[in-house]
């Protein structure tokens, strides 16, 4: 074998190897971080209570309103399969359209995701819990119910107070990615967002509840 051959030889194995590396390395990437637009469909947090003359009607009640906001994500890849996944959301200010209604600002989502991981894309369903923050939330402080006969209660005078509070959410869905090159992906979110509403005192006109909520995701990022 001449040196000539030898040389070729040497510069084929040379690339072969480079290649397999930046495959491997492709193939590694475990961080993604990206940036998008997250809506909301809110079922508006109507105080309940099972003391008022008219209960059932605020039991039915419920205002929803889409609410649009900005927000960033982390994922970090444990397996091929499973990764730990983190999301921060800032809703703006919206105005109020109603006698009552709440302002949520900040959300908070922490978890798992786990599926399906192609070369060009993957699928993945994903549980995670976390925070909203509202900026406003209105709870009943007093109410004076006055009884006229034979016709029950006619009247009700209800008091409320704002204030901000921060509750605990639960996102249960799915997402999908889109490889593009040079790292460049494409992720959509949709699930349900799960809000629990805790008592407040007086206890008797703040009954505990929980709504569920659509949210839908759009946003894209880098991976490293």
């Amino acid at each position: 074998m001449s040196k000539r051959d030898l040389i070729t030889i040497a510069i084929l194995l040379l690339v072969l190897c480079a290649g397999n590396r930046a495959r491997a390395q492709s193939s590694d990437r475990r961080l993604e971080v990206s940036g998008g637009v997250t809506t909301l469909r809110l079922s508006e947090p109507l105080p309940r209570s099972d003391k008022l003359c008219f209960s059932s009607v605020i039991a039915q009640q419920a205002y929803t309103r889409n609410i649009v906001g900005v927000g960033g994500r982390a994922s970090y890849a444990v397996t091929r399969k499973i990764a730990l996944d983190g999301e921060i959301n800032y809703f703006p200010a919206k105005p109020t359209q109603h006698f009552i209604q709440s302002d949520p600002r900040w959300q908070g989502l922490f978890g798992v995701k786990a599926g399906v991981r192609k070369k060009r894309f993957a699928i993945f369903g994903k549980a995670r819990p976390g925070f909203l923050h509202f900026n406003t939330l209105s709870h009943i402080t007093d109410v004076a119910q006055v009884f006229q006969q034979p016709f029950g209660c006619v009247f009700q005078d209800i008091s409320y107070l704002d204030d901000k509070q921060t509750v605990l959410n639960l996102d249960l869905g799915g997402s999908v990615e889109f490889y593009l090159p040079k790292r460049i992906f494409i992720r959509i979110d949709a699930g349900d967002t799960i809000i629990h509403y805790p008592g407040k005192t007086p206890v008797e006109f703040n009954q505990p509840f929980t709504t569920p909520n659509l949210q839908v995701s759009v946003g894209a990022g880098i991976r490293f």
